[in-house]
């Protein structure tokens, strides 16, 4: 059986920007600049499929934008590699 490594869960908003980009922050988790390229690196890069990418990571606001035509297959990506996504208000 494949188990998961036991490592914090991280806690981020996506919030749409434009047509297949949003904005993904960093809520909690990532306490600074070397654990947020990690996050990136190995995070997001995990979760990205065949037609997504990572632009624009920027440290000093926590987040990166994110390019995807399928939102809903990115966030389940998401919950596997430990980050929540909190709902937009």
């Amino acid at each position: 059986m494949l188990s998961l490594p036991d490592k914090p869960w991280k806690r981020v908003r996506l919030s749409p920007i434009a047509e297949r980009r949003y904005r993904l922050t960093f809520l909690a988790g990532v306490n600074d600049e070397a654990e947020f390229d990690d996050a990136v690196t190995d995070d997001l890069e995990a979760c990205l499929g065949p037609d997504d990418e990572i632009v624009e990571p920027a440290w000093d606001s926590r987040s990166v934008v994110i390019v995807t035509p399928d939102r809903a297959a990115f966030v389940r990506k998401l919950a596997v590699r430990r980050m929540i996504v909190e709902r937009e208000a």
